[in-house]
């Protein structure tokens, strides 16, 4: 059989006719070409005698406007025929190569630019798979060839592209003759597809892509690397400073050097992170150090914040649009690095004016900034815990002079609404400006713990919360009962901070008990301040306050049952007695100082018929004892002076007024005596009663050793221990 016949005429020629083409199964197909010509089909049939490749029909399908045609490959040649034998290979090449270079040539500089016919499409593939059959040394030298041609045209590549003036036109001539070049290596590579197949994979050799690809950046990029770098950064420079660029000249760059490294390392980017990246990154530190250094001087760091949060999120859109996905985490690491790290010295000095002035958003700006940066961002929570401490210590000091200076510890009660107000700042700020971040959340938290364990004067922080509450709860602060129970969890919220609570719930159970004894005390506000303690402490925290609150329920109920059974008994009593029975266990009552108390007469009947009623009301009492506690009752006394008063007081001071019934006149040691307890409790119980609106008592001078005369009023002054004190008639 004849060799294939290769065209006469160069392959220049580029029409947009259907010339007759040789069919092959699609399998075969290199590549869709588009076409602008108007629908049409085509078809031919032709014999050849003298030719030894048969005729096929081809045809198109019909469509309006472009049509996209699988270009056939050649059909499979035979073994060429012995009378080609005689022919040098040398010889055979050269005649080849002549009719294929000057297409090769055109296709490399049109890339996709020019549509190729198909008659020029088949002849060049028959031409290199004639070649590929010849011999291995004939499609050694193709190779070669095709090597020398990729070099010679990217040199060529690299002149025109260094004649260019401009900036802008260097950038811009670079891309557009990139893009031809790699549309070309592709065609390229489909043309000698067969040489692929076959010949590269057996000698190991690179396949004409990454040849290609190889000798665009040894003979046109390298030579050119500072030149073309410096102008692509230029055009960024211009575009970060918001001028007007070409943005797809930019991405089109880009492209150009992430396909560079794809042929040989796919997966590394090598080419692009070398050549471009790298660059791109150091330019970017000098560039914002610069611009950094000059605008945190003209301007404020509220202002400077802003100004960096716009930066970021322009470089993040720019990484978007222009550069490789992978370059977004490096470039913005090198913008934080350069905008905030180099100044975290002078951020960080600002936080305390921005907390100091409620400056919420710009805390809010500065964590999302910094919130990236782990190890900054810490340093961040650490000024703000560092400043709470600061505020809170000012507070304590200030009071603490207060409390030395007046006395009053009324006065103090300002420091606790200052820092609930403090606290509940602080857990607004850490809702909204930290969104809630775990490390704010523990450094506030540190910081409350350091402030409310701190010590004022010489009272201790639990304590004055125990005050504060029974202020509330007695109703002294007038406040609504949604504000009061806003306070009361603020509170214990604080109490969460305390490292003695044994010392509050002590304090708090002490005035709890006179509350409830006293009936000064709002039963909703108790019973919400006990189940906030009960969530935050746990139900052992809360227990013996709630068997208080039992204790006093229940002996409600009993009063009732023992006025009924005096009333049954028909037992006369110049005294109307209601009892609190009380668990020991429970309420902050230490025994011993009244076992020995001395009841009046008109008690002491009423006493002994509430212990038989009380033991013999249920079984479970008989055994159980009980103790008399005169200093924690109440009395109402009426009293007969010139006039009726009724007089409101403790049970032992009720039954000092009773001794007077006895005696007009008594020496402080001889009510001790009578009423069997010491000197000083006596002391302690008159005293309220000495220096009272009305007027009960007055002082009795001596005028003989065994006799006493009335005098006036009794002052502040004098030893009431030596005294004899007489009722006023």
């Amino acid at each position: 059989m004849p060799a294939p016949s290769i065209p006469s005429q160069p392959f220049a020629s580029h029409t947009r006719s259907a010339p007759p083409v040789r069919a092959l199964p699609p399998s075969r197909a290199p590549l869709l070409f588009s076409s602008s010509s108007s629908s049409a089909s085509s078809s031919a049939s032709s014999s050849s005698s003298s030719s030894s490749s048969s005729t096929a029909a081809a045809s198109s399908s019909s469509s309006t406007g472009q049509r996209t045609m699988r270009l056939p490959a050649p059909p499979l040649m035979r073994k060429p025929t012995p009378s080609l034998g005689n022919v040098r290979d040398d010889s055979f090449f050269e005649s080849n190569w002549e009719r294929l270079r000057p297409a090769l040539e055109l296709l490399l500089s049109n890339g996709l630019s020019r549509p190729i016919d198909h008659d020029t499409w088949h002849s060049m593939y028959s031409v290199v798979y004639a070649l590929c059959i010849r011999s291995s040394t004939v499609a050694s030298k193709l190779y070669l060839h095709v090597s020398s041609l990729l070099k010679q045209h990217t040199r060529t590549c690299r002149q025109r592209i260094s004649t260019s003036e401009f900036q802008d036109s260097i950038l811009s001539t670079y891309c557009s003759m990139f893009v031809t070049f790699q549309q070309a290596s592709q065609l390229l590579f489909l043309v000698l597809e067969y040489l692929h197949r076959y010949w590269i994979p057996r000698q190991k050799k690179k396949d004409i892509r990454s040849l290609a690809i190889e000798y665009w950046r040894k003979e046109t990029y390298l030579p050119l690397r500072s030149k073309i770098i410096y102008c692509w950064l230029e055009e960024v420079d211009h575009h970060r400073r918001g001028e007007k660029t070409d943005r797809s000249l930019l991405s089109l760059f880009v492209d150009s050097f992430v396909y560079g490294s794809t042929p040989e390392r796919p997966q590394t980017l090598w080419f692009y992170r070398t050549e471009l990246e790298e660059p791109l990154l150091k330019h970017t530190k000098d560039f914002y150090l610069y611009e950094a250094n000059v605008y945190l001087a003209d301007n404020t760091v509220s202002e400077y914040l802003r100004k960096v949060e716009k930066i970021l999120a322009f470089e993040h859109r720019f990484c978007e649009v222009a550069l490789h996905s992978s370059t977004s985490s490096e470039l913005l690491r090198v913008c934080r690095d350069v905008l905030l790290r180099k100044h975290m010295g002078t951020l960080l000095t600002e936080v305390r004016a921005m907390m100091r002035d409620n400056r919420w958003d710009d805390l809010l700006i500065l964590h999302k900034l910094l919130k990236p940066l782990p190890e900054r961002n810490v340093q961040y929570a650490e000024a703000v815990r560092s400043w709470l401490v600061f505020a809170g210590a000012g507070l304590i000091r200030d009071c603490s002079l207060v409390l030395s200076e007046q006395g009053r510890i009324k006065d103090v009660m300002a420091l606790v609404h200052t820092l609930l107000a403090l606290d509940k700042k602080m857990s607004e700020i850490v809702s909204r400006s930290f969104e809630d971040d775990n490390i704010f959340e523990v450094k506030v938290n540190e910081a409350f713990t350091e402030i409310v364990n701190m010590n004022i004067g010489s009272y201790r922080m639990s304590e004055l919360m125990a005050m504060f509450c029974d202020l509330i709860l007695r109703g002294k602060e007038k406040m609504s009962e949604d504000v009061a129970q806003d306070t009361l969890e603020r509170v214990v919220h604080l109490l969460m901070y305390m490292t003695d609570k044994d010392v509050f719930h002590e304090n708090y159970r002490q005035m709890l008990a006179k509350r409830l004894l006293q009936q000064r005390s709002e039963e909703l506000l108790e019973r919400f301040m006990i189940g906030c303690i009960k969530m935050s402490c746990g139900p052992e925290f809360t227990s013996k306050l709630q068997h208080m609150y039992t204790d006093k329920v229940l002996s409600a109920d009993l009063t009732k049952e023992f006025k009924e059974y005096v009333r049954q008994g028909r037992i006369q009593s110049p005294v109307s007695m209601n009892i609190n029975l009380l668990n020991s266990l429970s309420w902050p009552f230490q025994a011993g100082g009244d076992e020995d108390f001395v009841f009046p007469e008109e008690l002491v009947a009423l006493q002994h018929q509430f212990e038989h009623f009380y033991h013999s009301s249920d079984a479970r009492n008989a055994h159980k004892a009980i103790r008399w506690l005169p200093s924690e009752g109440t009395a109402s006394v009426m009293a007969r002076f010139n006039r009726v008063v009724e007089l409101t007081m403790t049970t032992k001071q009720a039954c000092i007024l009773l001794a007077f019934n006895e005696r007009p006149e008594w020496s402080v040691r001889q009510l001790a005596a009578r009423l069997g307890t010491t000197e000083h409790d006596v002391t302690m119980s008159l005293r309220p009663l000495l220096f009272s609106a009305t007027r009960i008592f007055q002082r009795a001078k001596r005028t003989s050793p065994g006799g006493a005369a009335r005098g006036g009023r009794a002052g502040n002054g004098g030893d009431m221990d030596d005294a004899e004190w007489a009722a006023v008639a």
